[in-house]
């Protein structure tokens, strides 16, 4: 499969080429880390179903049921401390599975058969790295939340106190600026956390600077709102399906807990496999774009991502397909970030210095490769 920089809709038709190939595989890797989550789900739901089938039969015939507000099942503390604890856990979790994901399409790019067991090893040996990021990503979202709730409450309570005629209206607005920007927020969230487990995963580096690099890649004038609608795609695509599934179980599972989460599981499994392989694309998308991941790869696996339908000649000092990596990179070095430029410059010229005439081989990197 050619690496090349993709647009939105080649990302996502990248993604469904992948998944149908292997759904079986990245299917699994999912599953393995929402299987231990069901298990301690069931057993909860069994323990709190006389409270959960209250708070139904209030909502749907709450003139038959002696109370005067809902049933406390929803408020109890056991609820409560489980619902924080199964967040936490279950994107922990879910963060495994996301790497053993990235570990396929990585496989994939370097046209390899994609392995169940070989991915799922990469994410346990990188286990550290990867709770590392899962850690900072969800810190990183409780200090966003904290920072977008104060930064649009204080002013509204300056307002309010200077013009208490104007609180309804303004509260109304507060509101609404309140959704918005938690919404992009979390959206941006996602495609931040996602991208921070993939490079803690695959690139060799430390939880802070694996966030460092996805910020730096997708926090940009150029990449921001591209970041942000691939994030809003998936996620539109794994909230209707879960949806789906929730009004389901709702309506007819009520009182099979066991059946209703088998359910659950199997859905959020199949749809959350493909979440993970797009946020794998796109995040490979983003190395491709701005630090040339595809002509590097070129280099370190010789004939996996030739350039098609050009053929170059063979000259004095460069193979057929050195010349078309030459040329590739020489087309793209003004959008690839300055230290990945001159790396990569170096990597593709270090096989053809130990073959030319001493006045060339004087030459800085880039001015060689132009000669070449």
């Amino acid at each position: 499969m050619e690496l090349r920089p993709l647009d939105l809709a080649g990302i996502l038709s990248r993604a469904a080429t992948i998944y149908a190939g292997n759904a079986w595989r990245f299917i699994a890797m999912v599953f393995t880390a929402i299987v231990p989550l069901t298990i301690m789900q069931y057993f909860i739901a069994r323990g709190e179903q006389p409270q959960i089938d209250a708070t139904i039969a209030w909502l749907q015939l709450p003139q038959n049921v002696q109370a005067t507000h809902i049933p406390p099942g929803l408020a109890s503390p056991n609820v409560l401390l489980f619902a924080s604890a199964s967040f936490a856990v279950t994107y922990l979790l879910l963060g495994f599975a996301m790497a053993a994901a990235g570990a396929g399409v990585a496989a994939n790019n370097r046209n390899e058969k994609i392995s169940y067991g070989a991915c799922m090893l990469t994410a346990v040996r990188r286990w550290q790295s990867i709770t590392g990021a899962v850690l900072l990503v969800l810190a990183l979202g409780v200090a966003a939340t904290a920072a977008v709730v104060v930064g649009i409450l204080i002013p509204l309570a300056a307002v309010a106190a200077l013009a208490p005629a104007a609180i309804p209206l303004m509260s109304a607005f507060g509101m609404l600026a309140l959704l918005v920007v938690l919404c992009f927020a979390v959206t941006m969230l996602l495609v931040v956390g996602a991208a921070t487990i993939y490079a803690a995963t695959l690139e060799d580096c430390s939880p802070s600077d694996a966030l460092r690099r996805t910020l730096r890649r997708t926090c940009n004038r150029g990449e921001l709102w591209r970041a942000l609608v691939c994030a809003s795609i998936v996620s539109a695509i794994v909230i209707a399906a879960t949806a789906g599934v929730d009004i389901l179980g709702f309506a007819l599972l009520q009182h099979r807990a066991g059946l209703y989460l088998a359910l659950d599981a199997a859905v959020r499994a199949v749809v959350v496999a493909f979440a993970d392989i797009v946020f794998a694309v796109y995040y490979f998308d983003l190395r491709v774009r701005q630090e040339g991941y595809d002509l590097a790869m070129r280099v370190d696996y010789p004939g996996t991502c030739a350039v098609e339908g050009i053929d170059y000649a063979p000259t004095r000092y460069l193979s057929g397909e050195e010349r078309a990596l030459v040329v590739a990179f020489i087309e793209r070095r003004a959008s690839l970030s300055p230290l990945y430029r001159r790396n990569l410059a170096a990597r593709i010229v270090a096989p053809a210095r130990t073959r030319v005439p001493d006045e060339l081989a004087a030459m800085d990197d880039e001015a060689l490769l132009e000669r070449l």
